[in-house]
C-alpha cells in the first residue's frame, strides 16, 4: 500500500476486505472501490508468492533427503557387491595363462589395457567400475521386482492400471 493513505483510511480497506471475506461470497468483491480491489489483489499475490516459496522449499528438502538415501542404498549395494566379487575372487582358479594375459580390458576414460601391464591401481578402477555397474543393474532389476509385486497386489498386468 502507498505510504500516502492514512491509517484510517488502512482500518477501514481492511475492515471492508474482512467483510467480503466474512460473507462467504466472493463476488461481492465486484461492490468494493477499485483501491479494495487493488489491495485484495495484491495479498492474493503475495499469498501465492509465500505458498510457491515453502512448495519450493520442500519440493527441495524431499529431493535432498531423497538423493541422500538413495546414496546410501547405492551405497550399501556397492559394498555388497564389492563383498560378493572379493569373496568370488578368493575362489576363482587363479592361472594366468598367455591368452588371459593378452587380453585387454576398458577403463572408464576409454584406454584400453592388457592384463599384463594393468596396475594394482587400474585393476582396482575396473572392478570398481564393474561393481558399479553391478550395483546399478541390481537396483533396477529390485525395481522391476517391485513393480511385479505391486501389479500382482493390485491385480493388474501394467503400471499404467495402478492409477
Amino acid at each position: 500500500m502507498s505510504m500516502l493513505i492514512s491509517e484510517s483510511r488502512i482500518i477501514e480497506m481492511n475492515e471492508r476486505i474482512e467483510a467480503v471475506v466474512a460473507s462467504g461470497e466472493p463476488e461481492s468483491i465486484e461492490y468494493e472501490s477499485p483501491e479494495v480491489i487493488a489491495e485484495c489483489a495484491r495479498r492474493y499475490v503475495e499469498a501465492q508468492v509465500k505458498l510457491r516459496k515453502r512448495a519450493e522449499a520442500r519440493s527441495q528438502e524431499s529431493l535432498a533427503k531423497f538423493k541422500e538415501a538413495t546414496g546410501a542404498a547405492r551405497a550399501r549395494l556397492r559394498a555388497k557387491a564389492n563383498l560378493i566379487t572379493t569373496e568370488l575372487a578368493q575362489s576363482l582358479h587363479r592361472e594366468w595363462t598367455a591368452a588371459m594375459l593378452a587380453g585387454e580390458f576398458a577403463l572408464p576414460d576409454g584406454t584400453r589395457v592388457s592384463w599384463a601391464d594393468a596396475t594394482v591401481q587400474q585393476h582396482g578402477i575396473r572392478a570398481d567400475q564393474l561393481e558399479s555397474l553391478a550395483a546399478g543393474d541390481l537396483a533396477t532389476a529390485a525395481i522391476h521386482r517391485q513393480a511385479i509385486s505391486d501389479l500382482r497386489s493390485a491385480g493388474v498386468d501394467r503400471l499404467a492400471d495402478l492409477s
